[in-house]
């Protein structure tokens, strides 16, 4: 799933990616499924990612994301927690 995140995020079609109960976006899956690992791995559901420049908007609004410097964006903890909840 996490080469699934890597491939929409660069902008690459998709075929491959395991839908869920919820769908709110094909990116706002991905994160979740990337937020969840995080926890798992116990990263406290911190995931940070390179954006395209016009989709920055609309990750902070729709992801929670923040945006850090340039085009990185990073989910902090409360943002994970509620993706997570949402998709899962």
């Amino acid at each position: 799933m996490l080469n699934c995140l890597s491939r929409f995020l660069s902008g690459e079609p998709l075929t491959c990616c395991q839908t869920y109960g919820v769908i709110v976006s094909v990116s706002g899956n991905l994160v979740a499924d990337a937020c969840k690992v995080s926890f798992q791995k116990g990263f406290d559901g911190f995931v940070a990612f390179t954006a395209k420049t016009n989709l920055i908007k609309h990750y902070e609004e729709n992801l929670g994301a923040f945006h850090f410097k340039n085009q990185r964006m990073i989910i902090e903890t409360e943002s994970a927690k509620k993706l997570v909840k949402k998709i899962f």
